[in-house]
């Protein structure tokens, strides 16, 4: 996707750092700073996949 300015945007990150937001304001009443926004979205996908992967164990 791009901006009106033609610069690229990507979408997927755009949109997960929105809801990280959200989800820090209304979980912690916090506004999440810009530079642990992006530890937390680094450090969230292998979190999740780590955690599906041992559910998928129990459940198996």
């Amino acid at each position: 996707m791009a901006t009106t300015t033609g610069r690229a945007v990507n979408l997927d990150s755009e949109m997960r750092r929105v809801t990280l937001r959200a989800v820090a304001a209304v979980l912690f009443g916090a506004a999440l700073p810009e530079a642990d926004l992006r530890v937390v979205e680094r450090e969230l996908p292998p979190l999740l996949t780590h955690t599906a992967q041992r559910l998928r164990s129990v459940l198996d």
